[in-house]
């Protein structure tokens, strides 16, 4: 096994089907264009159980993590900014608001937690955990919204 640091994309997404393998790499080059550093380490001792987090550089945050394994894949965002491009959010798929509306609310991680992230899908008001916007098991059409969210998370200045 390599030592941490030296995977690559390749070794991530090598167990996944080529719908899958295909959009994973749509994702990692998301994070590469945004100009992210990226993470990709393996979890645990499991064979092709991965993570891959893109960390920004300037405000050094992180803005998503890629989680690969056997059984499929899933991406976890750090929307902080999500009530500022609300717009974006609401032109999005019925699935993915529906994910969105969905988030375990804030439970402040023990007091570790800066707070939840306060938004409106159709004026519903939702406070959401800032670090739990987690997408999984979606269509093919869902998948361009995520990205949209991305983009505008990275872009968005404090």
């Amino acid at each position: 096994m390599k030592s941490e640091g030296l995977f690559t994309i390749a070794d991530v997404i090598n167990s996944l089907n080529d719908m899958n393998r295909a959009t994973v790499l749509e994702f990692h080059q998301l994070g590469v264009s945004l100009g992210c550093k990226e993470a990709i380490s393996s979890m645990g001792k499991k064979v092709d159980d991965w993570k891959c987090e893109y960390t920004t550089k300037k405000p050094k945050r992180a803005l998503f993590i890629l989680r690969v394994n056997k059984k499929g894949w899933s991406i976890r965002c750090k929307l902080f900014n999500i009530a500022k491009y609300e717009e974006a959010v609401a032109n999005c798929t019925e699935r993915i608001k529906h994910v969105l509306s969905s988030i375990p609310d804030c439970e402040m991680h023990g007091g570790q937690c800066k707070g939840p992230v306060q938004f409106s899908i159709n004026n519903d008001k939702h406070s959401k955990c800032r670090h739990y916007f987690l997408f999984q098991d979606l269509q093919v059409e869902d998948w361009a919204c995520v990205q949209t969210l991305i983009k505008l998370e990275s872009n968005y200045e404090e």
